[in-house]
């Protein structure tokens, strides 16, 4: 019996350092991302709301895909720094695609 809770402590206790460590890793990795914003509008100013915002890491090939929200706008976090290109759809509108370099801790206004 005493065996079994010394190991049932050891193991709350290896999970213990294992999770305060990947908790570092998680933030360390948050500290450094940077951020994509901006609003998606037509040409009267106005937002255009459910428009397809695809970002991808040039180099890893990585992608985020995002829905603007009621009034166009989005936010794409946490990015890891980098190139990327944004491409931004909606049916009845032209399709824009830009690129960005972003940096660490970067936030960016990318508005379309």
């Amino acid at each position: 019996m005493k065996s079994d809770f010394k190991k049932i402590i050891f193991t709350l206790f290896i999970a213990l350092v294992l999770g305060a460590g990947f908790s570092g890793v998680v933030s360390a990795q948050e500290e450094n991302a940077a951020t994509i914003t901006g609003q998606v509008v037509d040409s009267a100013g106005a937002g255009v709301p459910n428009a397809s915002v695809v970002v991808v890491n040039t180099a890893t090939g990585e992608t985020r895909t995002v829905q603007t929200n009621d009034d166009g706008n989005y936010n794409v976090f946490p990015l890891s720094p980098g190139s990327y290109t944004i491409t931004v759809e909606q049916p009845g509108f032209k399709r824009s695609v830009t690129n960005v370099n972003l940096t660490a801790r970067d936030r960016r206004p990318v508005h379309v």
